[in-house]
């Protein structure tokens, strides 16, 4: 059981750190965001309770909880253990504890993070009296995720400051639309906008009878390999509907439809079902399978944008595993002669973006290549743009200079950025609407961070090897404004050469 529970966990980057007893009887404890930070932990904890509680032989209590605490090393010089220590882990506990069999509850900080609520359906329990909680608190009981994989939730704010792109974009779809084949990729920093202007040119596409399938790789996906192939497949092969027992016979009927029947099983994994392999595959080595299983897929997207021509969106391919990277590079390699477009995003600061541009560059030198390809940089929004949104979201004409001019400054162009900003400064009552004016109610300089950015900030610094890690912490106790030698005397680890090149 136990080494059940830990795989699990392990697969959405957990760490068991702990079995403990209680009332109840023996209990885990699970860590997510230590040591090693990700922008989704309060997602990933979910899904794996909800894996945890889908796969165990008898009902569990499961407690979850997010805030900050105290993490690190803890105990005497001949035992020494990694651990998390402080008021949100204790009422994790509580919440197990007090929780039914078979149910998963949540504290208020990770119920209200935003990706639990876009991602995670339930409903409100009852209000509970916690020990060493002067109130009371109502957990969120958690029941399910919706199988989206798409970043923020931001289709419904207007698309402010990205007329160039649209317009490369819009060019690129009415190519399309005489029949010839686009690859297409935008690329930018975390939170600057790529699932927003897909979804603008996703709905432009449907307004001239372009189809449109849209794939995401999800952060979590090590462990699911095709998991970015999914969707847009049920779409094509229009089995999203289809029950799960049913799904197989539908499947294998949708691809008769396209003359490749007989390859089913090679595609069958790819929207997670298991078919025996016909005696033909058997006779395949590895190396063949894929190779076939390549061919079967550029082919049926092939077969399908002749019919109508058709946008595939393949979002966050820097989380893509090598399964997906190979099936995606496939097609776009293959020699298109079908009016289909491949709108592909993905992050700058990943080590896969050089291929990407080498790819691009290596496409624009071979003739014989029949799709035409754009690479799309999203740069940081300017300023009035910025404020522009930052009006929007707040629902107002003006907002006051300081807060103007903070979320410009603090955003640094980045949109999900002021859009989590604004609404932060609103939810937690920095920011309050009096008589028709806005004013501030503390200083900016005590607001909040976001918790999305704290997310994508944290997981950053993680990635980083420890000698940056601490050199960056010095730099935050130095302050905002610095000279190289004030660094260096600050951080005491290293000489000034090796400093400046950590900082290039």
């Amino acid at each position: 059981v136990f080494i059940r529970a830990r795989d699990i966990v392990h697969q959405y980057d957990g760490i068991v750190n702990k079995i403990g007893a209680s009332p109840q009887g023996a209990y885990l404890m699970v860590l997510f965001g230590a040591p090693q930070a990700h922008e989704d932990d309060p997602l990933r904890a979910v899904l794996a309770a909800l894996e945890l509680q889908e796969r165990a032989e008898l009902p569990l209590r499961i407690g979850i909880n997010s805030g900050f605490v105290f993490a690190g090393n803890v105990g005497t010089v001949e035992r020494r253990e990694y651990t998390v220590m402080g008021d949100e882990v204790n009422l994790a506990y509580r919440l197990m504890a007090a929780s039914e069999p078979g149910k998963i509850w949540l504290g208020p900080n990770t119920a209200r993070h935003p990706i639990i609520q876009r991602r995670v359906g339930g409903e409100p329990g009852t209000p509970q009296k916690f020990k060493g909680k002067s109130g009371l608190i109502t957990p969120f009981i958690a029941r399910s995720v919706r199988r989206i994989f798409t970043g923020a939730e931001t289709e419904a704010i207007p698309l402010i400051g990205r007329d160039e792109e649209l317009q490369q974009l819009t060019s690129a779809l009415e190519q399309l639309q005489t029949g010839t084949p686009q690859v297409v990729t935008l690329h930018g920093p975390a939170g600057i906008g790529k699932s927003r202007l897909a979804h603008e040119v996703a709905a432009l596409a449907g307004e001239v009878g372009v189809n449109v399938y849209q794939g995401t790789a999800p952060s979590y996906g090590a462990h699911l390999p095709y998991a970015a192939w999914e969707r847009p497949l049920l779409d094509l092969l229009d089995l999203q509907n289809v029950p799960q027992e049913e799904r197989e016979r539908a499947f294998e009927q949708a691809l008769t439809r396209y003359d490749l029947g007989h390859w089913g099983a090679l595609l069958a994994p790819l929207i997670g079902l298991d078919i025996p392999p016909t005696p033909e595959i058997a006779a395949l080595s590895p190396e063949q399978r894929e190779e076939q299983r390549q061919n079967t897929l550029c082919a049926l997207w092939a077969q399908a944008a002749q019919q109508t021509p058709a946008l595939l969106i393949m979002e966050n391919a820097h989380w893509m595993p090598p399964s997906s990277m190979t099936l995606l590079n496939a097609i776009v390699q293959a020699e298109a002669d079908a009016p289909l477009m491949l709108l592909i995003t993905y992050r700058d600061d990943q080590a896969f973006a050089r291929a990407w541009q080498d790819q691009a560059e290596e496409s624009d030198r071979q003739t014989w290549r029949a799709m035409e390809w754009r690479t799309i940089p999203l740069n940081p929004l300017p300023r009035r743009a910025i404020v522009q949104l930052a009006r929007h979201i707040a629902g107002a004409s003006r907002l006051p200079p300081e807060v103007e001019r903070w979320i410009a400054r603090r955003g640094s162009g980045i949109p999900l950025f002021t859009i989590e900003a604004v609404r932060t400064l609103l939810t937690s009552g920095v920011l309050v609407r009096e008589n028709g004016d806005w004013r501030l109610t503390q200083p900016l300089e005590e607001a909040p961070l976001p918790e999305t950015a704290y997310g994508m900030i944290q997981s950053r610094i993680d990635q980083l090897e420890p000698p940056s890690r601490h050199l960056l912490r010095a730099a935050t106790v130095v302050g905002e404004q610095m000279t190289v030698p004030m660094l260096v005397a600050g951080y005491g680890e290293e000489p000034r050469p090796t400093v400046q090149r950590r900082l290039a």
